[in-house]
């Protein structure tokens, strides 16, 4: 998971960016003529309270990940969200004893 938007003090929802396979967890959300990252340069304004992320994972279509079945990414995106949140907690939980 990589956050594209900074903390905020009240996280209400996540909103995940996923590519389809053989995607770009960054590029595929580019503009390609403007270069703007839309998830990154305009939904964070829009949608106020949430924490905006992509996800990226590997999914050549050849090679090593070509084995893997849909179960496995599925997996790896729900132990990725739960890691990622669980991070969020731990890093409110300190801030809040500061």
């Amino acid at each position: 998971m990589t956050p594209l938007n900074g903390n905020q003090a009240e996280i209400k929802a996540d909103v995940v960016a996923v590519t389809g396979l053989a995607g770009n967890a960054w590029g595929s959300w580019v503009n390609p003529e403007t270069r703007a990252m839309w998830l990154h340069d305009f939904l964070p304004q829009r949608v106020t309270n949430a924490r905006v992320m992509t996800y990226g994972y590997d999914s050549l279509l050849i090679g090593r990940s070509a084995n893997l079945e849909l179960t496995d990414y599925r997996n790896g995106f729900i132990r990725a969200l739960k890691d990622c949140r669980n991070e969020c907690k731990q890093n409110q939980k300190l801030l809040e004893k500061l």
